[in-house]
C-alpha cells in the first residue's frame, strides 16, 4: 500500500504491521471497529449482540451476532494475527445454537444490547432497517439461513480450504483478510474479501446452490436403489421358501424390475416395483418387432381363456409404435410403506404362478413362433 501526495506527485510506501505490533487487542478495538461501523464488511448490517452467550448448557460466546437486510442472522467471527485451526468449527457451532432462535428471542436480544426502551421500539428498529411498514410482519432467522463472516489478518490453508468446501455445499460462508497499515502516527486498516472473491461471489452462489440440488437428486436417487434392494430381497427370501422356480438365487438389484424366464426366445415375465403399485408383465421383446407383434397377436386371440384362468382383467398393449409389446397386470400399494411389502411380495409371487400357469396351453405355439423368426 502507498500514500498518495498530490502535493508532491509522489507516492510513499505504507509499512504494512500486525495487529500484535500496534497492541491492537481483537475485543477491545477489531470487535468494536466493527460493531460501530458493520458496513466495513461490504453490506448493511444491523448489530443485535456483542459477545451474544445465549446458548443454553454452554458458556461460549460469539464475537457478534447481526442481521442483514434479508432478516437473516449472520454470525461474525474475529481473530487478529492468525484465524487459528478451530475458527470454522466454532462459527459453525455458533451458527448450529442461532438456528433455533425465533423471531421474540431475537427481538428481545436486539433489545438487551440498545440497553433501553421497550421490545416494542426495539421492533420498529429492526422493521425499519429492514424497510418493513409494519413490526408486526417481522419474520426473522429464516430456517436454514444463517450466515457465518471470519474476520482475520492471517487464515490458515486448513481454514480456507474448509470455507471453500463448505460454500460449494451451500452454507453462506465469507472470509475476510483484514490488514493494518503504519505511516508515522497515522494507521490504516485494509479489509478484503478473500473467500469468495467479490467478482466470484454471485458464480459460487450459484454453483452451491446446484451442487445442493444435484445432492438433493442424489440423495433420492440413493434411497430409491436402496428400497429397491430391500424389496427383492423379501421376494426372494420368499419365493425361494415356495420353492419359486426362476426367482430362487437371483441378486437383488437397485432397478425397479427384475425379469423372469418362459423359457421362449423373446417372450419373458416381468415383476415390477412402483411407489404407487406392483405389476406382472408378459413382455415381448424380440429383437425383431415383428415377431413381438405376431406373439402379441396370438396370445389376444386367447385372452378371454387367459384372463379366466387368472380371474383377473388385463391390461393388453400392442404398442404399434414401438417395438415391443406387453400385457399387464397391476395392482395399487403405497410401494413407500414397507409394512405393505408382505402384502406386495405374496401378490408378485401368487400372480406370477397364475400368468405362468395360464400361459402354459400356449407355450408350444408361441416356441414355434419364435423358431420362425
Amino acid at each position: 500500500m502507498f500514500k498518495i501526495d498530490l502535493e508532491s506527485n509522489r507516492i510513499s510506501p505504507v509499512s504494512r504491521k500486525t495487529f500484535t505490533e500496534l497492541k491492537i487487542r481483537e475485543r477491545d478495538h477489531l470487535q468494536e471497529w466493527i460493531a460501530k461501523a458493520p458496513d466495513t464488511l461490504g453490506e448493511d448490517l444491523l448489530i443485535i449482540q456483542k459477545e451474544f452467550s445465549g446458548f443454553d448448557g454452554t458458556q461460549e460466546r460469539l464475537d457478534l451476532l447481526a442481521l442483514d437486510t434479508s432478516g437473516r442472522l449472520v454470525i461474525i467471527e474475529n481473530k487478529l494475527d492468525d484465524s487459528g485451526r478451530d475458527v470454522i468449527w466454532q462459527a459453525l457451532k455458533y451458527a448450529a445454537y442461532c438456528s433455533t432462535l425465533r423471531t421474540d428471542q431475537i427481538v428481545d436480544i436486539y433489545r438487551t444490547h440498545l440497553g433501553e426502551g421497550t421490545r416494542e421500539e426495539a421492533r420498529d428498529r429492526i422493521a425499519d432497517f429492514l424497510s418493513e411498514a409494519d413490526n408486526e410482519e417481522l419474520s426473522l432467522n429464516p430456517a436454514g439461513s444463517q450466515r457465518i463472516l471470519l474476520v482475520a489478518a492471517n487464515f490458515r490453508r486448513e481454514v480456507t480450504s474448509t470455507a471453500l468446501w463448505l460454500l460449494n455445499k451451500g452454507v453462506n460462508i465469507i472470509c475476510y483478510e483484514v490488514t493494518p497499515y503504519q505511516t508515522g502516527e497515522e494507521l490504516f486498516l485494509d479489509v478484503s474479501q478473500i473467500i469468495p472473491t467479490p467478482q466470484t461471489a454471485d458464480y459460487m452462489i450459484r454453483l452451491a446452490e446446484k451442487s445442493a440440488s444435484d445432492d438433493q437428486v442424489t440423495s433420492g436417487e440413493a434411497e430409491r436403489h436402496t428400497r429397491r434392494r430391500a424389496y427383492w430381497t423379501q421376494l426372494i427370501e420368499a419365493a425361494e421358501k415356495q420353492g419359486v422356480t426362476g426367482l430362487s438365487g437371483r441378486t437383488a438389484t437397485k432397478g425397479n424390475w427384475m425379469n423372469v424366464s418362459t423359457g421362449i426366445r423373446g417372450v419373458q415375465f416381468v415383476i415390477q416395483i412402483r411407489t404407487d403399485g406392483v405389476s406382472i408383465i408378459l413382455y415381448f421383446d424380440s429383437p425383431e418387432r415383428e415377431a413381438n407383434k405376431t406373439f402379441f397377436d396370438f396370445t389376444r386371440e386367447h385372452a378371454e381363456q387367459i384372463e379366466s384362468a387368472m380371474d383377473a382383467e388385463l391390461d393388453w398393449r400392442r404398442m404399434d409404435d414401438n417395438k415391443s409389446s406387453q400385457v399387464v397386470l397391476s395392482r395399487s400399494f403405497d410401494g413407500l410403506d414397507r409394512e405393505a411389502w408382505p402384502k406386495m411380495v405374496a401378490w408378485h409371487l401368487a400372480k406370477l404362478a397364475h400368468f405362468e400357469k395360464a400361459l402354459g396351453p400356449l407355450k408350444p405355439k408361441l416356441a414355434e413362433l419364435a423358431r420362425s423368426f
